[in-house]
């Protein structure tokens, strides 16, 4: 959590880069700016993650004891990562840069407990992301009340000149699923600060991975192999790299605070 004390000099680099911001290149212009995520990700070794998580766990009842801004944690192969959603503009960021800042002014134990713990992370690395709503997959019908803890994660590194492609693609990916009618809900979001340029996510959620493996093999029978195939070999004709991983969401170690 120590990072949480350099946001201001993040917030610089930050505002510097979004004047140039990719997700200005991505963002839907007949839809609403969605929201900016900003992400710290911890990368732990295995060997260290009971400890590791009894700081996360600690670091929690502080901030639930004392009022910290809120925060979403998720659990996947190489550590935890925190979420916090900062609002449509980069004031969003400034503003949570100067509560956390305040907080960890008032709160010392925050910093003690960094002391104790801080060997059990190797290292942390800060994002933020735009919410590209436009360019996202909603099902009728779909049901936002329902706890969704598994999450499916696929990052594409796009090459130089490529957005332009890679949004047509997004397109017929989304006009695929609505023709499918799939059931699961897929966001995409783009990257504005913290990945190399340009890099685009698309974080589909499930309750449990009974669920993610069902919502696979809908895909493959509603949409089809062959088309299935064509987009795939799309959207790998712009990209440089790629990954896919999973995480499951951790209620449990997350702070809320609800103004």
């Amino acid at each position: 959590m120590k990072n949480l004390k350099t946001l201001k000099t993040i917030l610089i680099a930050v505002l510097v880069i979004s004047f140039i911001s990719l997700s200005s290149y991505a963002q839907d212009s007949e839809s609403e700016p969605g929201d900016l995520i900003f992400i710290i990700a911890d990368n732990v070794s295995p060997s260290n993650f009971a400890e590791y998580e009894q700081w996360i766990k600690e670091f929690k009842e502080l901030a639930d004891a004392t009022g910290a801004p809120g925060y979403g944690v998720g659990r996947n192969d190489q550590g935890m990562s925190f979420f916090m959603n900062v609002g449509k503009t980069m004031a969003g960021f400034d503003e949570l840069n100067k509560k956390f800042g305040e907080w960890f002014a008032n709160n010392p134990k925050a910093m003690e407990l960094e002391m104790k713990y801080g060997h059990t992370r190797n290292y942390s690395k800060n994002s933020l992301w735009r919410h590209n709503p436009g360019q996202s997959y909603v099902p009728a019908g779909y049901d936002n009340t329902v706890t969704r803890t598994y999450t499916d994660v696929f990052t594409g590194w796009i090459k130089s000149g490529q957005v332009e492609k890679a949004n047509e693609t997004i397109a017929e990916y989304v006009a695929a699923w609505t023709k499918a009618g799939i059931s699961a809900s897929t966001n995409t979001y783009w990257n504005v600060f913290g990945e190399e340029q340009a890099c685009v996510v698309f974080v589909t959620s499930y309750t449990d991975f009974g669920a993610y493996a069902a919502g696979r093999q809908e895909v493959y029978e509603k949409v089809g192999e062959a088309k299935l195939n064509e987009l795939e070999s799309k959207l790998n004709s712009v990209l440089r790299k790629s990954e896919s991983s999973q995480s499951t969401g951790r209620p449990d170690l997350a702070h809320s605070n609800e103004e």
